[in-house]
C-alpha cells in the first residue's frame, strides 16, 4: 500500500508539472520584459523566478526517486513472488514438455516476458497514466483560456493519426510480410535487369524498355501504397505546424501575448503531443502484455510430474522392463516396440545399439522424464512410479553425453549429483 501511495504521488505532482512549467514559463517571460521596461519591480519578479526554478529541478528529482527507489522496489517485489511462483511451476512440470515446440514456446515466453510485461503495467503505465491524463488536461486548459477551439485542432488529428495507427498495427506482421515479400519479388527483378546474362537476352529480344518500364511501374505502385501509409503516421506534425501558425495568426492579432505564444507553441511541439502519445499507449501495446498474460495462464495449465508415496530406497534394485512401448509426444513412431529385459542387482550391463534405437530413452524413462505408452517399468519388484520423487532421484546418478559442466570446482561438479553429501569430501573422493 505504501509503494503504491508513493507511486500515486509521484505520477500526480509529475502530471501537475507540465502545466506549471508552461504557466511560471509564460509569468517569467512575461513580467521579465515589464522588469527590463521598468513596469514591474525586480523584487516582485523573484518569487515567479524561484518557483521557475523548483519547476524546473522536480522533474530530476521524480526520476530519482523512480530510478532509485520505485523501479527496483517494484521489479524486487515481481522477481519474489511471479518468478518465485514460476519457478515452483518450472520443478513441477512434466520433462516431456521440455521436447515439445509449442510447451517450450509457452515455457520461454511466459518465464522471460512476464516480469517485463508485469512492470510495465505497474509502476511505468500506472503512473504514466495518471501523469500524462493530468498533464494534458493541465496544458490543453492554458489553451482553452486562449481559444476554446484550439482543443479541436489539437485532438481531432491526435485522434485520427492514434486510430489509423491502431488499425496499422493490429496486423503489423502481415503488413510487413506483404512489404518484404514485394521488396523481394522487384529485388528478383532488379537483379535480373542488371546482370549480364539478362542484358544479352533483352537486347536480343528488344524487351530492355519493357522490363526497366515495368520494374519501375511496379515500384510506385508499392511506394504509393507506403505513401499513403506515411502520411497517416505523420497527421500529428502536420497538425503541429498548423497549430503553431494559429497561434503566430493569434500573437499577430494581439490575441495572445508573447509569453503564451513562445511557451504554448513549445507545448504543441514538445510537451502535449508527448503527453498524449504517453496517454494512449497503452492501449496502442495493451496487446503484447496480453498475449504474454495468455502463455503466463498457459503455463501454469502444463501437465506435473506425479510421484509415488513410497519414500525408502529398495533393498533389492533388481531393473526390469515388462512389454514396454513408448513413442515420443507429438509423434506415431515406437522407439521401444513391447521392449522387455531384466537387470539384477549387481549386474553391469552395456547396451549397445545404433543412433536413434532407443538407448537413451531406456534411461530417460527410468528417471521419469518420460512415461511409457504401455507396459510396465519395474525396480525391486515395485512399480517405477509408486516411488517418490527423492528416492527415484537418489536411485540413479545418471551421466549423458551432453551433460551440463557447471561453473564451479571439479568437487563440486562430482558433489551437485548427490546434493544431500555435496560437503562431504571423502564421498567425492570415491566417486572420483
Amino acid at each position: 500500500r505504501f509503494l503504491v501511495a508513493i507511486c500515486t504521488i509521484t505520477a500526480i505532482i509529475g502530471g501537475l508539472l507540465p502545466p506549471g512549467i508552461v504557466w511560471i514559463n509564460e509569468k517569467v517571460i512575461n513580467f521579465g520584459i515589464e522588469v527590463a521596461r521598468g513596469i514591474r519591480s525586480f523584487k516582485e519578479y523573484i518569487p515567479y523566478l524561484m518557483l521557475f526554478l523548483l519547476l524546473s529541478l522536480l522533474p530530476q528529482i521524480i526520476a530519482m526517486v523512480k530510478q532509485a527507489y520505485i523501479q527496483p522496489t517494484v521489479r524486487l517485489i515481481m522477481r519474489t513472488s511471479v518468478k518465485g511462483k514460476l519457478l515452483c511451476k518450472l520443478k513441477a512440470i512434466k520433462y516431456e514438455h521440455f521436447e515439445s515446440e509449442a510447451s517450450t514456446e509457452i515455457i520461454d515466453k511466459a518465464y522471460n516476458r512476464a516480469e517485463e510485461a508485469s512492470l510495465h503495467l505497474f509502476p511505468k503505465y500506472y503512473m504514466n497514466g495518471i501523469t500524462s491524463l493530468i498533464a494534458v488536461i493541465g496544458v490543453l486548459l492554458l489553451f482553452i483560456k486562449v481559444r476554446w477551439w484550439l482543443v479541436i485542432t489539437i485532438l481531432l488529428p491526435f485522434t485520427l493519426e492514434t486510430y489509423l495507427s491502431y488499425k496499422d498495427q493490429f496486423n503489423i506482421y502481415d503488413e510487413m510480410e506483404t512489404y518484404w515479400n514485394m521488396e523481394r519479388q522487384y529485388g528478383i527483378l532488379g537483379r535480373m535487369i542488371k546482370s549480364r546474362e539478362s542484358l544479352h537476352e533483352s537486347y536480343a529480344n528488344h524487351s530492355a524498355d519493357y522490363l526497366i518500364n515495368e520494374y519501375v511501374s511496379r515500384l510506385n505502385k508499392r511506394n504509393k501504397k507506403y505513401e499513403s501509409y506515411f502520411l497517416r503516421q505523420n497527421l500529428s506534425k502536420i497538425s503541429q505546424i498548423g497549430n503553431a501558425l494559429i497561434l503566430l495568426f493569434l500573437f499577430f492579432n494581439a490575441q495572445l501575448n508573447i509569453g503564451q505564444l513562445i511557451t504554448l507553441t513549445l507545448a504543441v511541439f514538445a510537451t502535449l503531443w508527448s503527453e498524449l502519445d504517453t496517454c494512449v499507449g497503452i492501449f496502442r501495446w495493451a496487446g503484447h502484455h496480453i498475449n504474454t498474460y495468455e502463455y503466463y495462464d498457459k503455463y501454469f495449465l502444463l501437465s506435473e510430474s506425479s510421484y509415488g508415496e513410497i519414500n525408502i530406497i529398495p533393498a533389492d534394485t533388481t531393473i526390469e522392463f515388462k512389454g514396454v512401448c513408448f513413442s515420443y509426444p507429438g509423434t506415431t513412431k515406437l522407439i521401444l516396440d513391447k521392449l522387455s529385459f531384466k537387470i539384477n542387482m549387481g549386474e553391469k550391463v552395456a547396451i549397445v545399439g545404433e543412433n536413434g534405437e532407443g538407448k537413451t530413452t531406456i534411461i530417460k524413462l527410468l528417471l521419469g522424464l518420460f512415461q511409457p505408452s504401455s507396459g510396465e517399468i519395474l525396480v525391486g519388484n515395485i512399480p517405477l512410479g509408486n516411488y517418490s520423487q527423492h528416492v527415484r532421484e537418489k536411485m540413479f546418478g545418471p551421466v549423458f553425453q551432453d551433460f551440463i559442466q557447471y561453473n564451479l570446482t571439479i568437487g563440486e561438479n562430482i558433489g551437485i549429483g548427490d546434493i544431500d553429501n555435496i560437503a562431504n569430501e571423502k564421498k567425492i573422493w570415491q566417486a572420483a
